[in-house]
């Protein structure tokens, strides 16, 4: 592909209360880049060697798989006269695609291999603002 980045933000907020104190609010958001680029290993020479040898006549010719990411948050916010407590729960990567990170040489069985961003990755926070 030839695009650098493209972000999908899609979220709404639901007032709990008349006044809006409380609120609560889901948000999902979708990312997708273009593949990094990399050193191309020249498969020849790293199978000859048994370590990588790099294609320096080519370089960042190759290019890692294009990166999907899809992010979701749900929150509990409260709105006091002077301070705001934000409480939420989150999962990055929820549909868990394997993005590729970086690429080394496998001498073992001669091959290009890939190492990948973390899957699934849930956590929760609190934020004070005052």
């Amino acid at each position: 592909m030839y695009f650098k980045t493209i972000n999908l933000l899609i979220g709404k907020e639901f007032k709990l209360d008349n006044a809006g104190k409380y609120t609560i609010s889901a948000d999902i958001k979708f990312t997708l880049a273009g593949g990094r680029h990399v050193m191309p290993i020249d498969v020849d020479k790293s199978t000859e060697f048994g370590f990588a040898v790099y294609n320096y006549s080519n370089v960042y010719a190759a290019k890692l798989d294009d990166y999907f990411q899809s992010d979701i948050k749900i929150a509990f916010k409260i709105n006091l006269e002077n301070t705001t407590h934000n409480f939420f729960i989150a999962v990055d990567n929820f549909t868990n695609h394997k993005n590729q990170s970086e690429q080394e040489w496998n001498p073992v069985i001669n091959k290009t291999v890939y190492k990948h961003y973390a899957g699934i990755f849930p956590y929760f926070g609190y934020r004070f603002n005052f």
